[in-house]
């Protein structure tokens, strides 16, 4: 007979009624950690009452915006120059038959007393300033715009910290500048200097020695008589018609494009983008075309004559000026001691006659 073993189901023993009892170790005897669903619940209500109270501070600062336009200044000063240094303003400049120098601002928005500008005479120059009240107001619309009209021959110094400034017609020295804000400017005979941070250059008609220095922005010059060129620019594109003498031109990331030059001496450098040159080299001359990642193209009249030198590491040379077929550097235009050096690392080189 075989043996039989008999089990029991567990489910017939009865339950202990007693406690189970934890390890005696720190980690089962420490408290639970609170949760964070309350402080969740709180941040998330603060972030509501912050979007209400700035969509209520807008909807109230369009409300206070709608005040109406009012004269601040309107008055003809005598002098031959003007430096205006204001805030959050546009102002624009025309030349016009009169003598004195004619300066009106008008306030656009908020309440009287909100500005004051301050027109104070040194000798011929007319100094332009202007304040704000202390009154706490993030979001009311409100400004002040400038109109300046002056003789032909005057100098002006504009500054505005975020505003457009618009100039035309001035034959003495204009110094230009502007934090956030876009400069435009059209027959300017005396020379112009620009200093923008983030804003476009829009520039007709400018004769005389230009410097222009942009961090993003591009800079543009159209039918120019400049004999003296200085560009700067972290960000944006180059394009200038119309330039002479030295041409030094730096931007890191951004084209270049010069055309209709005259007996230009060059020194255009830009780290990514393209350069493009069109116009006649200075004799004896010393020119550096550089680009880092971007091709190269020249196009110069068939009578150049210059010592070229060309190098890619990544690319094509092309040189309708070569007295070979061979493009190789070194090729040899003429002999009246112009030079021209031009690299690139990763793009390709081409000098053409036009």
């Amino acid at each position: 007979m075989s043996e039989q073993e008999t089990y029991s189901p567990q489910g017939n023993t009865p339950a202990s009624t007693s406690p189970a009892t934890l390890p005696n170790e720190d980690y089962y005897q420490r408290a639970p950690a609170p949760t964070r669903g309350g402080r969740n619940v709180g941040l998330g209500i603060a972030l509501v009452i912050i979007g209400v109270l700035l969509l209520g501070g807008q909807l109230v600062g369009q409300m206070i915006g709608k005040g109406g336009s009012y004269s601040l200044v309107n008055q003809d000063v005598p002098g031959n120059r003007l430096e205006l240094s204001v805030n959050s303003s546009d102002v624009e400049v025309h030349h016009w038959n009169g003598d004195t120098i004619r300066i009106e601002a008008t306030q656009h928005g908020g309440s009287r007393g909100d500005y004051q500008v301050k027109v104070e005479r040194n000798g011929d120059t007319i100094n332009v300033t202007e304040n704000s009240s202390s009154f706490f107001c993030w979001f009311c619309s409100r400004n002040v715009s400038y109109r300046i009209s002056m003789p032909e021959t005057a100098q002006a110094d504009i500054r505005t910290t975020s505003g457009d400034i618009t100039i035309e017609g001035l034959q003495g020295a204009v110094t230009l500048a502007t934090v956030n804000g876009e400069v435009s400017a059209d027959e300017l005979t005396g020379g112009l200097n620009v200093a923008t941070t983030s804003g476009e250059v829009r520039l007709t008609n400018i004769a005389g020695k230009l410097e222009v220095k942009t961090i993003s922005g591009d800079v543009q010059l159209g039918d120019g008589q400049v004999t003296d060129a200085t560009i700067s620019s972290t960000s944006g594109e180059v394009n200038l018609d119309g330039v002479g003498g030295p041409v030094q031109i730096d931007t890191v990331s951004g084209d270049i494009n010069v055309n209709h030059a005259r007996d230009a001496q060059l020194t255009l450098s830009t780290t990514s983008g393209d350069v493009e040159y069109d116009g006649s080299l200075q004799n004896k001359g010393t020119n550096k075309v550089n680009t880092i990642s971007g091709d190269v193209q020249l196009d110069l009249p068939g009578d150049s004559a210059f010592q070229l030198n060309a190098s890619t590491v990544s690319g094509d040379v092309s040189n309708d000026f070569a007295s070979s077929t061979e493009q190789s550097p070194g090729n040899t235009a003429g002999n009246d001691g112009t030079t021209l050096t031009v690299e690139t690392t990763s793009g390709d080189i081409t000098i053409s006659k036009r």
